[in-house]
């Protein structure tokens, strides 16, 4: 049992070291963040490459997101189950802040994050022109082909994932997910 803990430990600890060694060399790279486009067919400037969740205030999707975002309440029974599943727990989420999908579904899970007390890493966000391609980003291998797309990956493998609309509610299918690992 020791062993295993020790072994898990480890695996975790690189894991960890790996994302931050990342973070570094993304920010070395001078990679941009909250990069806008203007998008022809809605006629406004949306999101592409990595963002934040800052950086999308003042776009057309900020107002989407607020209104969505104090309007839905999550089941906090169901939420309460994660905190046993969350150890090794990686989020990607790629959307578009164009996409009507998004709009809906991205507060959504944003509160369920929050509502969990932050006891999530906070998630990678890459957001996406019409044509699923996010700038200077890229998604290779991510089989990006609906937004938004809600990827949870566990120590670094992908177990789940949440495409477009959840099939049951947000945090059922999250939790779902979650228990895979198990």
């Amino acid at each position: 049992m020791k062993k295993n803990f020790f072994n898990a430990t480890i695996t975790v600890s690189i894991i960890i070291i790996a994302f931050h060694l990342s973070i570094i060399d993304c920010f070395a790279q001078e990679i941009k963040l909250n990069q806008k486009v203007f998008d022809a067919e809605s006629n406004h400037d949306i999101m592409i490459g990595y963002c934040t969740l800052t950086g999308m205030s003042g776009s057309a999707f900020d107002s989407a997101y607020k209104e969505g975002y104090s309007a839905y309440n999550p089941d906090k029974e169901i939420i309460s189950q994660y905190n046993s599943l969350l150890n090794g727990i990686t989020l990607v989420i790629v959307m578009g802040t164009w996409c009507s999908d998004s709009r809906e579904q991205v507060p959504r899970f944003m509160k369920i994050l929050d509502v969990t007390g932050h006891v999530f890493p906070d998630p990678v966000i890459i957001c996406v022109d019409r044509d699923k391609k996010a700038g200077d980003v890229s998604l290779a291998g991510m089989d990006i082909l609906k937004v938004p797309t809600f990827i949870v990956y566990y120590e670094g493998r992908e177990i789940g994932r949440i495409i477009e609309t959840p099939k049951a509610t947000m945090e059922k299918d999250l939790l779902d997910i979650l228990k895979k690992q198990l």
